[in-house]
């Protein structure tokens, strides 16, 4: 069974208590997953290999919600929960129902972490090309003021291409997504994510997302990142496609030089209107370290995942998965960002056996990090050098099980307090 951590936070700048978890959340082009083609075959994109790459990428992101595109038919979309999710001892995974409105021989879907997440609902929104669909979950531990926090995720795989027609069909496809949110009313924590099949901000397939007039639905980059993505070193660090120079027949070639796979928040994310707040600096494009343009993720040695890793990414699709943390309020007097005009800089949640810290106020400089157990011994100290949008994890599985006090100072007027449990 998957560890999970949690930090119950005693701020001791206002007084409140935060609890505080968590969520890890990927999207990933899974190429032609279980479907046949004339250039996609048994013998160039075989499910059982692929299975087995995936299982490497999965144990070493471990999400908690992961979107999917180009999954195959149904039966094969029981065999990734099956044989790659819900393997080597994890049994937690779920997948929501599948959708096919629009008869395509590739859908998105979505699983989730049954052990954090419950499927509340999903509503299908067909376009001129593939189903778009919207789905509902709510976190399972009610929050002290018995208020259930839902998500709401939308997976898509908008048209490829380049020609005009392909375009302007990527912007129908996002004007009828959001048209929908917009005549339901909708207000709540949105995330969407999948491969938008864009080049450039500028593309109406991305205007429509992110200048639409209602800011309940408008969504933003959490990198806030604009600009002509496609063949564009100065990108290098955010572009998924492609990890390989040379194609199989399958996969696309020619290296790392596209950001066609997204992840973008609406405003309650990015404001912690809704008990969900987006992670400051935890987006991330797995296994793009920044020095891949135009290149090969696993050659020259990968500086941001290991060597098994990089090479299963390499093969396993010709796109890469993107990812980021929502931190989770389960409090009931203060939101995850909380302690409005207060001088609280940092922000801490534990997962995936780190100790994860940011702050999201304007705070430059070092502060000194100290955790001791129950008995007043000294377990971890750390100096940490962090500016406002960054984030670090700190290691903690070397601690053994049990409760652990944490403090921590910037030396001047700054300091918080609380505790955190290693089960």
């Amino acid at each position: 069974m998957r560890k999970f951590f949690f930090l119950l936070l005693f701020w001791t700048t206002a007084g409140h208590a935060q609890f505080v978890d968590t969520l890890t959340v990927m999207t990933y082009n899974l190429l032609y997953y279980g479907v046949n083609t004339s250039f996609c075959t048994t013998g160039n994109n075989n499910v059982a290999t692929k299975n087995g790459h995936l299982q490497t990428i999965f144990q070493h992101t471990k999400p908690d919600v992961l979107g999917v595109q180009e999954m195959g038919a149904v039966s094969y979309s029981v065999g990734l929960l099956q044989n790659v999710l819900n393997t080597n001892g994890i049994t937690s995974w779920s997948r929501a129902p599948y959708t096919n409105t629009n008869a395509s021989s590739l859908v998105s879907l979505l699983y989730y972490n049954t052990d954090k997440l419950t499927f509340q609902r999903h509503d299908p929104v067909p376009t001129a090309g593939r189903d778009i669909i919207l789905y509902r979950l709510y976190y399972n531990t009610i929050p002290l003021n018995n208020d259930t926090i839902f998500l709401n995720f939308a997976v898509m795989h908008l048209k490829a291409g380049g020609t005009s027609s392909d375009q302007a069909q990527r912007g129908q496809e996002a004007q009828t997504l959001m048209d929908f949110l917009n005549n339901q009313g909708f207000k709540g924590n949105l995330v969407i994510m999948g491969d938008l099949n864009v080049s450039s901000s500028s593309e109406s397939g991305y205007q429509h997302f992110v200048t639409h007039p209602n800011n309940a639905i408008r969504l933003y980059d959490p990198v806030n990142r604009p600009g002509n993505w496609s063949a564009n070193s100065s990108f290098a660090d955010i572009h998924t496609q492609a990890p390989t120079i040379n194609s199989n027949g399958c996969t696309s070639g020619g290296g790392m030089d596209d950001r066609y796979d997204h992840l973008l928040i609406n405003d309650y994310v990015r404001q912690d209107s809704g008990r969900v707040a987006y992670v400051a600096g935890s987006y991330l494009a797995v296994g793009n370290d920044g020095i891949r343009y135009n290149g090969a993720v696993n050659s020259p040695s990968n500086q941001q995942v290991p060597v098994p890793v990089a090479n299963a990414l390499a093969v396993a699709s010709d796109h890469l998965p993107v990812r980021l943390k929502l931190a989770i309020d389960l409090s009931g007097d203060v939101s995850v960002r909380g302690l409005k005009n207060t001088q609280t800089a940092l922000r801490f949640a534990v997962a995936d056996e780190e100790l994860l810290i940011w702050s999201e106020q304007p705070f430059s400089g070092e502060f000194r990090l100290v955790v001791r157990d129950l008995a007043g011994r000294l377990v971890l100290q750390r100096a940490i050098t962090l500016s406002e949008g960054q984030s670090q994890g700190i290691p903690v599985d070397f601690i053994a099980k049990g409760v652990y006090v944490v403090s921590w100072t910037d030396g001047k007027s700054q300091a918080g307090s609380g505790r955190f449990i290693r089960p």
